[in-house]
């Protein structure tokens, strides 16, 4: 029978248990500290996840509050011009504004999108000679709007030209503008319509427009 005979001092065995343990505490430490920062970097990670998405809504409810403050004013436009309608209707003009409307809309490329449309009376007094002066009375058309290029707003100036309703109409601005990402331009076209003339509306069933023919008051 073979017996196990330890002839290692006891100081040796001693300093080498002290290594081993020592050995399995710093193990057991820097496993602790290897999961920490596993843990830490996982938090860390998701924490700037988290930021991101936050950031992501709030972008998004101001992106939504934009969109509807802008369908509240709008429609706040929409009801004071339906208001004014109301009111020019009941004056003796040689027109109703629901067929000037009618006659704008038909004119309008399907490429512009009309932000606002304003219809603002207008007076000038002009002078046929020295002692000779003539008020005129005028209607303004005011159409602000949004078109993907240039040659869309000129289409819509040369359209609203072409009818002897507008005796003159006027390119304002054309500004470039970012819409929802994408480049387009801003306008605004005023056109003048002469209330001293009168005017005949009828629909063009080849066109579905309404077409305007003047006859001028004497």
């Amino acid at each position: 029978m073979n017996a196990y005979i330890d002839l290692m001092p006891t100081k040796c065995r001693a300093a080498l248990q002290r290594r081993a343990r020592v050995r399995m505490w710093v193990g057991a430490y820097a496993s602790t500290a290897a999961i920490l920062i596993s843990l830490y970097a996982a938090f860390t990670a998701g924490r700037q996840a988290q930021l991101r998405e936050l950031a992501d809504l709030n972008n998004q409810v101001e992106l939504n509050w934009s969109r509807d403050h802008e369908v509240q004013t709008l429609m706040t436009d929409i009801e004071t011009l339906e208001n004014d309608i109301r009111r020019y209707d009941r004056l003796a003009w040689p027109l109703q504004i629901s067929d000037v409307l009618q006659c704008v809309a038909g004119l309008t490329p399907a490429e512009v999108t009309l932000t606002s449309l304003a219809v603002v009376p207008k007076t000038e007094r002009a002078r046929r000679s020295k002692t000779d002066a003539d008020d005129r009375a005028w209607l303004a058309i005011e159409l602000e709007g949004v078109a993907a290029r240039d040659g869309v707003v000129a289409e819509l100036v040369r359209s609203l030209e072409g009818r002897a309703l507008f005796k003159t109409v006027s390119l304002d601005y054309a500004r470039p503008a970012d819409v929802d990402g994408v480049d387009a331009r801003r306008f605004r076209v005023t056109g003048l319509i002469d209330l001293k003339a009168s005017y005949k509306f009828f629909d063009a069933p080849a066109t579905s427009t309404a077409v305007v023919q003047e006859e001028v008051a004497p």
